[in-house]
């Protein structure tokens, strides 16, 4: 798989995320889904590949906070996008090198987080993926679109059994950074999400230390 000395594309939600990624030979585009597809398209740089990139939520039931998933296929409205199964080998050789505990398998997009331990049950059924996020889809399309190489690595940072706060979907702005205005004013019209705040903290923690293991072995551009 010949780069030809193009960076890789890199796509996900949180600027944390981005910061992971970042490394020689790598661009990377951080943005909640409605601001995403755009973003895409006013992009300057040719890359070589795209990689959706970052946190996910478990659909399988075996997989607790800090699981790797690797896609073989992005879901979304009806459509689907094959990952490069060449990068999916790697990550899956990465995890393993690493320590981490990884699963292949296809992920199903989705609008907004699901918040809902039922919600997520359903979207498994449904389906049949392994793991759900925000971005894929739209990473998937851009690639397509091009015709470049896609392939999905996040890491589960909420398993199939987890509820998440409210909190999850509006703490983010539209620049991937934490928006504290809109947490503070979450948090005072639903005080009792606090409760659920720890716990939804630890498992991300676990997950962006997955991602930031594996990364490190994957070198420049991911090595696409």
């Amino acid at each position: 798989m010949k780069a030809d000395g193009r960076p890789v594309l890199v796509v996900g939600g949180l600027a944390a995320e981005a910061r992971i990624a970042a490394g020689p030979g790598v661009i990377c585009l951080a943005a909640p889904p409605s601001a995403l597809a755009g973003k895409l398209e006013d992009l300057a740089a040719e890359p070589c590949g795209v990689i959706s990139f970052g946190l996910c939520g478990g659909l399988a039931s075996s997989l607790d906070a800090g699981w790797l998933a690797v896609g073989t296929k992005a879901l979304h409205d009806g459509r689907s996008w094959t990952c490069d199964p060449r990068l999916a080998s790697r990550f899956i050789e990465a995890a393993a090198n690493a320590g981490v505990n990884a699963i292949e398998g296809p992920f199903a997009c989705a609008a907004s987080p699901l918040l809902a331990a039922r919600d997520k049950a359903a979207l498994h059924e449904r389906t049949g993926a392994v793991a759900v996020d925000t971005e894929s889809h739209v990473a998937a399309a851009y690639a397509a679109k091009h015709d470049l190489p896609f392939a999905i690595l996040r890491a589960v940072s909420d398993p199939a059994e987890a509820n998440l706060p409210p909190l999850a979907v509006r703490a983010i702005g539209p620049t991937g950074r934490l928006d504290w205005r809109a947490i503070s004013g979450e948090l005072a019209f639903r005080p009792g999400q606090l409760l659920l705040l720890p716990g939804t903290a630890l498992d991300t923690l676990r997950a962006m230390r997955a991602l930031r293991r594996v990364r490190r072995l994957l070198g420049p551009r991911f090595g696409l």
